[in-house]
């Protein structure tokens, strides 16, 4: 892939001279086909001044890449059948957006060879290692990237395709969630980034990865090239990010599930991650971290309306309202109560430890003279009982209920507004059974733990409660 050369340093007057960028985003839905990836090149090269793009995998790619580390384990003929499905997928786009561009064509071709000795690897060791699958994963993003440059090109704009190795999106790891090393971002990626800019060029930076100190792919989660936009606009000191997805932005709920929900035009950053956190698919959770200290914005716009602002992220939104903004929820969950020692942060230390250790995913937390409850991740419910029963002085209950749902009621000065109290009454109306409430550790939230089947029910008495009628 082609990539920029090495950074110089710069004085902070020629960065004051300097027009700050904006960094626009594109998801897999906004790159499903030759005229998705010509509709988004179409949107960067219209874009006035300073502008980088990073591209996430064509849509469905992801999964497929997901699913052939398993089909090849031990079968070596499934190699090329999935090889060969990759390349017409991704040439045939280009065929569409950016037809004869040889780069592009090199680049796509280059990257299918790669990942070839790597899925063959598979297949003859029918070993799959931490560090193979987040490097077998990355090529989603790195096939993407040339695809969305050439497409940019194509529009009279001068763009490069520029991967994460080359870009200097450093990590700290663990492979599949990592974290971020923000300073060596803004230290490494930001001269190389800016000097592209100042030439002209649009870099299409690949999402959804980075690379750790010893060079390895590590992936940051579903989601991931949110987060990257994010990282990147920190780094390069943009006035904005663009998040270019099939929503216009936030809404007061899930449409799907409350008929009335209403498009927000505005949310602080502590609101949309409380959101993320709790559910809400429009915002990867990590992303507000890199831009708020920053002050840099965010903006979700929607790829089928460019014309509508979506939903700006920011601080200091002036007149933001208090109380209720949003509602989400996430499901399913289990809900588990460790009983059999006191209800004190002390007391239970070793338990919360050992949670810790083991990986578990802990979504939300009440704290009870009796013991605690936890919502965690579904699928964590073994890891919890393993971590209890092996925590010191383990002579405590465990009782675990699945097929639950994590309700999030999310706005500013909920905990001193007695948003608990009404969210309990207004459930108890509803004939809605709450199992567990806790506040989040952001004091923008509410959480509440229902049966997953009541959530539709719940969403909607709530929603009535808190938003209906607001202006």
């Amino acid at each position: 892939m082609t990539h920029a050369p090495a950074g110089t340093e710069e004085t902070t007057a020629a960065r004051g001279r300097r027009a700050a960028p904006t960094v626009l985003k594109f998801g897999g839905a906004g790159l499903r086909d030759g005229a998705a990836i010509r509709h988004a090149a179409s949107l960067v090269a219209s874009h006035p001044g300073p502008r980088l793009a990073v591209a996430s995998a064509l849509e469905g790619v992801t999964d497929l890449l997901l699913a052939a580390q398993d089909k090849v384990r031990g079968h070596d003929a499934q190699v090329l059948p999935t090889l060969e499905a990759l390349r017409r997928r991704h040439l045939t786009a280009l065929q569409h957006c950016a037809p004869g561009d040889d780069a592009a064509t090199y680049a796509i071709e280059s990257g299918l060879q790669r990942l070839e000795r790597l899925l063959y690897g598979i297949a003859y060791t029918e070993e799959r290692t931490e560090r193979l699958h987040d490097l077998v994963q990355s090529f989603g993003e790195r096939l993407a990237a040339p695809l969305l440059a050439a497409a940019v090109r194509a529009q009279g704009v001068p763009a490069v395709a520029i991967d994460a190795e080359h870009a200097g999106l450093r990590t700290l790891g663990p492979y599949g969630d990592a974290r971020v090393d923000l300073e060596a971002v803004r230290r490494e990626a930001g001269p190389v980034l800016r000097a592209m800019l100042d030439t002209g060029q649009v870099p299409v930076v690949t999402g959804y990865y980075g690379v750790d100190t010893a060079g390895n792919a590590t992936l940051f989660g579903r989601g991931g090239s949110d987060f990257v936009a994010a990282v990147l606009a920190h780094a390069v000191e943009a006035q904005a990010v663009e998040l270019w997805k099939d929503v216009a932005g936030f809404l007061t709920a899930d449409p799907r599930l409350v008929p009335t929900a209403r498009w927000l035009p505005e949310l602080g950053y502590d609101e949309a991650a409380e959101l993320a956190l709790n559910g809400a698919k429009v915002l990867h959770a990590r992303c507000v971290e890199p831009v708020q200290a920053a002050a840099i914005p965010i903006r979700v716009r929607s790829l089928a309306e460019p014309q509508r602002e979506g939903t700006v992220i920011r601080d200091g939104v002036p007149d933001a309202p208090r109380g209720v903004r949003s509602l989400t929820h996430r499901a399913p969950v289990a809900l588990v109560r460790i009983a059999g020692a006191a209800g004190t942060a002390e007391a239970l230390a070793p338990v919360t430890a050992s949670l810790q250790s083991s990986g578990v995913r802990v979504l939300a937390a009440a704290l009870g003279g009796s013991g605690l409850a936890l919502a965690v991740a579904s699928g964590d419910e073994a890891a919890v009982r393993h971590a209890v029963a092996t925590a010191p002085a383990a002579a405590r209950t465990v009782e675990v209920r699945g097929q639950r749902s994590l309700l999030g009621i999310v706005g500013r000065g909920i905990p001193a507004s007695g948003a608990a109290a009404k969210v309990l009454e207004t459930l108890a109306h509803a004939g809605v059974p709450v199992e567990m409430v806790a506040f989040g550790a952001s004091q923008v939230a509410v959480n509440a733990v229902v049966p997953a089947a009541d959530a539709p029910a719940a969403l909607r008495a709530l929603h009535r409660a808190f938003l209906e009628g607001a202006a």
